[in-house]
């Protein structure tokens, strides 16, 4: 046969092999595991500084990309388990039943996004608490939609977090933004295909406070490699202060939260025995290397103007 019949052959057998891995590596992703972001040359044009989080945090924590508009949702229905996970999950349900706990639905990431979509799709599963502990006790790692807040009081010079509770399935006692997971449409008052209106629920429950999701100067996505979570970060809602009396006098069963003056968070994000859920560690720093969002023209942290501080804490690159 002609060589360059037979060079054409083997390429296109190399063509279509790679096809079928990609469609059957497509198959395999879902709620139970979690893919890093390709770098293709859209990747190559993020910030330098999300590069330098990203090596940081790698095993941890994963920023995707800054987005200009939240992520589009969509419904496929309840999550898919075995029989002896579904059997679990029903006897954990029961013990939460008793308690008094809540057996709200959330979302599972469905399947991989298309990451560089405007906006991105986000195809997502239902599944209540039960479930998804029933699926990290059969070691799986469900990609849980959240989002997290960065809030700040520009005029006092305070940054809003949370200290998350002694019981706390994941990180408990560490230092992280305010936020909480997206709870899905199959309940009335949910969060009505919105993750937005995740993190306006979420800070209200957590701190007291009301605020317009609307006012975001930036928004984030990322991944927690560690334990899943899929998160929607808006970054830099400011609040006034004389909201500060909305905020909530006593800690709620998830933690508290904790008012950080910007001349101290120097020390909480150098000291070694300071706590931080590293995701949540991530958030603030971003905020930092984006010029502190919602604060005025010339904000310091102690001596540090914002980028100076992020370059102190990760490091000048």
């Amino acid at each position: 046969m002609d060589p360059i019949i037979i060079a054409a052959l083997i390429g296109a057998f190399g063509a279509i092999t790679a096809a079928v891995i990609t469609i059957v590596a497509r198959g395999r992703q879902g709620t139970g595991s979690i893919t890093p972001i390709k770098r293709n040359s859209k990747t190559k044009e993020r910030s330098e500084w999300i590069n330098r989080l990203n090596d940081r945090y790698r095993g941890h924590a994963e920023i995707v990309r800054l987005v200009e508009s939240e992520p589009k949702l969509v419904n496929r229905g309840w999550v898919k388990l075995t029989p002896r996970q579904s059997q679990k999950a029903d006897q954990i349900r029961e013990g939460y039943i008793e308690e008094g706990w809540s057996t709200d639905p959330y979302g599972l990431l469905d399947e991989e996004p298309q990451w560089h979509d405007n906006p991105v799709l986000l195809h997502y599963r239902m599944a209540d608490q039960a479930q998804i502990v029933a699926l990290r006790k059969a070691r799986k790692k469900p990609r849980v939609l959240s989002t997290s807040v960065v809030l700040c009081f520009p005029e006092s010079q305070e940054l809003l977090l949370h200290r998350r509770n002694r019981g706390s399935a994941t990180y408990a006692e560490h230092l992280h933004t305010v936020g909480g997971s997206y709870l899905s449409q199959a309940k009335k008052g949910c969060d009505e295909k919105s993750l937005t209106r995740t993190g306006v629920r979420e800070v209200r429950e957590e701190t007291g406070l009301f605020i317009a999701g609307k006012n975001c100067p930036k928004k984030m996505l990322c991944q927690e490699t560690a334990t899943g979570f899929v998160q929607f970060v808006m970054i830099g809602i400011a609040v006034g202060s004389d909201q500060k009396r909305e905020l909530l006098e006593t800690s709620i069963w998830e933690g508290k939260y904790v008012l950080v003056p910007f001349s101290e968070l120097p020390g909480k994000l150098i000291s070694e025995s300071e706590k931080w859920v590293p995701s949540g560690k991530m958030h603030v720093l971003s905020w930092l290397a984006l010029g502190a969002p919602g604060c005025s023209a010339g904000v310091k942290f102690g001596t540090y103007a914002p980028e100076e501080l992020f370059d102190r804490i990760v490091g000048s690159g």
